[in-house]
């Protein structure tokens, strides 16, 4: 299922295409943008992550020699900037784009192997 969707993410033509698995139950997620001649960019926002999943995080993307990309947005109640950092790779392989999702739900996030994922696409 996340092979498939990442598939036809990989060939959208349309702009701001993305696709998201999503574990209900606990609410966790792993993201992806991309489209026709885009690579895949896997996009886990830190809002979503609570303190120990925040240092699984850190330590998961220095494998993939990632940095915390630091961004501006509009995250404070009041509506003024505030900085959030999310964690971004890019992919050309499908294949190990799907792998590298269900490592984050499993390493990260802690969800059994086994889990059952809904998959909203745009």
């Amino acid at each position: 299922m996340v092979t498939r969707a990442l598939c036809a993410l990989e060939r959208c033509s349309e702009d701001g295409a993305f696709v998201i698995f999503t574990h209900e139950p606990s609410g966790k997620f792993v993201q992806f943008a991309g489209g026709a001649g885009h690579p895949l960019l896997l996009d886990l926002p830190s809002q979503v992550l609570s303190e120990d999943e925040w240092e699984r995080a850190i330590e998961f993307f220095r494998r993939f020699g990632v940095d915390v990309s630091e961004y501006e947005g509009t995250d404070r109640p009041a509506g003024g900037p505030a900085g959030h950092v999310s964690f971004n790779v890019e992919f050309d392989s499908v294949n190990l784009a799907a792998q590298t999702a269900l490592d984050v739900l499993q390493t990260i996030f802690e969800l059994p192997p086994d889990c059952e994922l809904t998959v909203e696409e745009s």
